[in-house]
């Protein structure tokens, strides 16, 4: 029975949903508590005779850790090692998520491999009396979550129905979504996809639900990657970002509108948000492709100048700016880099300008130039 239950779960799960699980696993193994204690407990064990796949103290431990996460699966509670049946079934559906399963059984300390685990029938009936549905605890979202809820989202907007629907509604829109009908339909389409994933994760499926998760994953504001995931789901989202195509002008800033930084502390939180964002495997593609066909005077500038870049870091650039008080527009990112050069003498700005043109092309030689330049005007405006 336990068995059926599990193998029905499992066909009904997405790839998304199944990665996200595993992350969570993985993320509460990972612990150095959990490993400090599962350390202790099998050199007990194998004092009094051996550690076996099987042994309690393992499992007694491993189910503080992962009680939870299997019942918000939908997965009832097992016995010691058939616990992790879901987990082999999910390597057999989804053979590319085999490295993660490999993570997780080093991590339990497990001498068979996931395909000779279960190689016997080992299940048992399960009691119904061992499932203990989940009890009302206060709302936490860690980082491990937060990230499984956003694999969870970019699965669901990567779906082909999903995206069908997403490319007919940009036909209708005059191939983009940014007018004031386009948006409310996607906001129509995303809030019900989002809706339908929030009580995974300990949120109502209602407009408060929403609000409270946006609330809460704000705590992650300068986490890389956390804001990564953020931009791959945008460009499945408004896959004409990868184009570098700039939306219209009327479609106004994007973002929570702040005031400028400061101090150098908060232009580092500035450039590493960008830093990030440009980090992402689609922008670097983007660059590459720019490099490959830049001509020969832009190479022998170590690319200072590369033709195109404005337009493929705009649509980037336009989601982050707004939140420190420039405009999302060309003139808000000439605005920025005048703004954020007056602090270049900072170690630590220097270095993440450094770090950003080169993930934006330039060579060590140009970013030295970039800062020279920077340098220069700030001693020039002080006289």
């Amino acid at each position: 029975m336990a068995q059926c239950d599990a193998e029905a779960q499992v066909l009904k799960m997405t790839k998304a949903r199944a990665k996200a699980m595993l992350m969570e696993l993985i993320g509460e193994y990972s612990t150095k508590s959990f490993q400090s204690k599962l350390g202790d407990v099998l050199q007990k064990e194998a004092q009094q005779g051996g550690v076996c796949d099987e042994s309690p103290g393992r499992w007694a431990l491993a189910e503080g850790c992962h009680a939870d996460i299997f019942a918000r699966y939908g997965f009832k509670s097992g016995n010691g090692v058939e616990r992790l049946r879901p987990i082999v079934m999910i390597s057999q559906k989804f053979p590319d998520l085999a490295d993660k399963v490999q993570k997780l059984w080093k991590l339990l300390g497990l001498k068979s491999s996931p395909a000779e685990l279960f190689s016997e029938d080992k299940s048992e009936e399960v009691s119904q009396d061992l499932f203990i549905p989940l009890k009302t605890k206060k709302r936490v979202l860690s980082k491990t979550r937060a990230l499984a809820f956003q694999a969870e989202l970019l699965g669901a907007f990567s779906a082909p129905a999903f995206q069908k629907k997403l490319a007919e509604m940009s036909r209708k829109h005059c191939a983009h979504l940014y007018d004031a009908d386009g948006r409310a339909e996607l906001d129509s389409i995303l809030e019900k996809t989002k809706l339908e994933i929030l009580p995974l994760y300990g949120y109502e499926a209602s407009s408060k639900g929403l609000q409270d998760m946006e609330h809460d994953m704000q705590q992650f504001d300068n986490d890389s990657d956390i804001f990564v995931n953020a931009i791959a789901i945008e460009e499945v989202l408004f896959p004409h970002c990868q184009t570098g195509r700039v939306p219209t002008a009327d479609a106004g800033p994007v973002g929570r509108p702040g005031p400028k930084p400061s101090s150098s502390f908060t232009v580092a939180k500035l450039l590493r948000k960008q830093l990030a964002a440009f980090s992402s495997p689609s922008f670097q593609t983007g660059i590459s492709c720019l490099k490959r066909s830049a001509d020969v005077e832009q190479a022998c500038e170590g690319y200072y100048h590369l033709r195109g870049r404005a337009d493929l870091a705009l649509p980037v650039q336009r989601r982050i700016l707004p939140q420190f008080g420039f405009e999302g527009s060309r003139a808000g990112v000439l605005d920025m880099v005048s703004h954020c050069s007056q602090f270049i003498r900072d170690p630590e700005v220097a270095r993440l300008f450094d770090d950003i043109n080169l993930k934006l092309g330039m060579t060590p030689r140009a970013c030295a130039r970039f800062r020279d330049t920077a340098s220069f005007s700030i001693a020039g405006s002080s006289k």
